[in-house]
């Protein structure tokens, strides 16, 4: 599968997430932060990707209507963590991506 993880500014939420999927469970996952990249890399990433994770519900919303339905939300809230090494932040997200892998990805 390859997945693109979507938050604020690609350096937290969605990284601690696209290493989970990467390195820990062999997927391919690039993370970005919707402030940081362009319309047109934004469109590239979404047409890449087989899955789109938003790490907020309102973040729906940033990604182009035409991959909306590639769209998850894990919703992890607003950053709080920092670094995406934090302890509580890779719990959620491994433990929400070892679920998405024991079901063959169906998310």
């Amino acid at each position: 599968m390859k997945f693109l993880c979507v938050c604020e500014g690609g350096n937290v939420r969605s990284h601690a997430l696209a290493y989970v999927l990467h390195d820990l469970l062999g997927q391919e996952a690039v993370a970005c932060g919707w402030r940081r990249v362009s319309a047109e890399s934004l469109d590239h990433f979404c047409e890449w990707a087989d899955l789109v994770v938003v790490m907020q519900e309102i973040f729906v919303e940033r990604i182009p209507e035409r991959y909306r339905k590639k769209v998850r939300v894990l919703d992890v809230g607003p950053d709080r963590f920092g670094i995406y090494i934090h302890p509580e932040l890779l719990a959620f997200v491994k433990g929400a991506a070892q679920d998405w892998a024991a079901r063959d990805w169906k998310i």
